[in-house]
C-alpha cells in the first residue's frame, strides 16, 4: 500500500483484486472454486508491481550473497551489490514470461 495524490491504474487493479478476493472468500466452500474460476482474470491480473520488484530484488540479493559466500570461503560478506540493470533485466524477463532465467 502507498499514499499518493493521484489514483493510478495499479491502485484500481489492486482495489478490484482485494474486493473480489474478499467476496470470494466470504462465500461457501461449494461455490468458492466456481467463483475463483470466473473471477480469475480480476484476482490474478492485478499484481502490485512494487511488491514484485521488491521480491525480485530480494532474489538477486540472495543470489549475490551466496556467490560472495562461496568466493570468500564461507565468510559472510559485509556488503552485496546489485546493479539496477540486473533488476531491470529480471523484471523484463518476468514480463516476457522467461521464468527459466540463467544465473
Amino acid at each position: 500500500m502507498r499514499l499518493s495524490e493521484h489514483v493510478q491504474s495499479n491502485d484500481i487493479d489492486l482495489a478490484i483484486q482485494v474486493t473480489v478476493g474478499s467476496f470470494i472468500s466470504a462465500q461457501k466452500v461449494s461455490i468458492t472454486k466456481q467463483l475463483e474460476r470466473g473471477f480469475r482474470k480480476y484476482v490474478h491480473q492485478a499484481q502490485d508491481s512494487e511488491e514484485l520488484l521488491v521480491f525480485l530484488l530480494g532474489q538477486l540479493v540472495k543470489e549475490r550473497y551466496r556467490l560472495e559466500l562461496v568466493r570468500l570461503n564461507g565468510a559472510a560478506p559485509s556488503r552485496v551489490d546489485v546493479k539496477v540493470a540486473e533488476l531491470e533485466e529480471r523484471a523484463k524477463d518476468l514480463v516476457r514470461g522467461d521464468f527459466a532465467r540463467k544465473s
